[in-house]
């Protein structure tokens, strides 16, 4: 479960609101931050890493 190389920013980021509507207040979320400089490959391979750890 390691070896990814993708950054992320777990936590509340400024959205108490939607955490209270997503149950998610307690623990926080991931997220991803992409940009135009983001390539396809990079984002498939985020995909590919949430599907890993989701399968556990």
């Amino acid at each position: 479960m390691d070896g990814w190389d993708i950054a992320t920013r777990p936590g509340a980021h400024c959205a108490p609101l939607m955490h209270r509507a997503l149950g998610t207040e307690r623990q926080g979320i991931v997220r991803l931050s992409t940009s135009w400089f983001t390539t396809a490959d990079e984002i498939d391979a985020a995909i590919g890493a949430i599907r890993e750890i989701a399968e556990g």
